[in-house]
């Protein structure tokens, strides 16, 4: 799997930082080719609404998120997802991302 997918992250947010390693780690475990990743940064309001970012980090495939929240408003901030038993997480939960990158 050679895709390229987009990062949109907010420089106030750490978790923007630990992307790289966290998808080569991943993928690394799922045995599958990591993904290039373009980090995009929003850094004012006004972008964040113009590009519907509700934090980072956020992945996008050709312009899509891998992860929706449809009525999530548009934010700098930091993103929280929910992994699989529940938990709170800054990043995705590492079988939903696999699951979303082989669909």
């Amino acid at each position: 799997m050679s895709e390229k997918l987009t990062v949109l992250g907010w420089s106030g947010c750490p978790s923007t930082g630990m992307v790289d390693t966290w998808v080569a780690d991943v993928c690394a475990g799922a045995g599958i080719q990591p993904p290039a990743l373009e980090l995009e940064y929003v850094e004012t309001d006004e972008d964040a609404a113009a590009r519907g970012f509700i934090g980072s980090p956020t992945f996008l495939r050709d312009g899509v998120d891998l992860f929706p929240e449809p009525g999530a408003p548009p934010a700098l901030t930091c993103r929280l997802y929910r992994r699989r038993d529940g938990r709170p997480s800054p990043l995705p939960d590492p079988a939903d991302f696999v699951e979303a990158l082989r669909r």
